[in-house]
């Protein structure tokens, strides 16, 4: 069956829209980077309680992302994402523990004689957690020793 064979069967199906009584409380969230020009983040996010929705939006060529793509997105505009990228608030922490204790979920999974070995090999100190404070006093001793 060709594309436009199915189009057709899904606009034949489809019905009209019709205007009833039922309220569904919808969200719409627009982003634009106020630069007049498109860019990645711009755009426009749908949030509404429904299957149905999600099913004719995509009867309808919209295109559903999820956390994976916020990142991706975010990190092609060069912007921040919160809470991932803001590592000095409360959810940042969070969200980096959370991070590392699936690390190290995956990393107990596999078979010792499978596992990197992070120390040994490469002198990696810590493979699954991001230790900017031991960073940054290194950091400033080796400023301060320079000085």
């Amino acid at each position: 069956m060709s594309d436009s064979e199915l189009n057709k069967l899904k606009g034949k199906f489809l019905g009209q829209i019709k205007e009833t009584e039922a309220k569904i409380p919808v969200l719409v969230v627009i982003r634009n980077g106020g630069t007049g020009r498109g860019d990645t983040l711009s755009g426009c996010e749908l949030i509404a309680p429904c299957m149905d929705f999600w099913v004719a939006l995509q009867l309808r060529t919209a295109r559903a992302s999820g956390w994976r793509d916020e990142l991706a997105a975010h990190l092609e505009a060069s912007r921040f994402c919160y809470p991932t990228d803001v590592v000095d608030s409360k959810a940042g922490k969070d969200e980096i523990n959370r991070m590392q204790n699936d690390h190290e979920l995956k990393f107990d999974k596999r078979p010792h004689n499978r596992r990197v070995q992070y120390w040994k090999k490469m002198s990696v100190k810590y493979p699954f957690s991001f230790e900017y404070e031991e960073l940054l006093n290194d950091w400033l001793q080796v400023k301060v020793s320079d000085s």
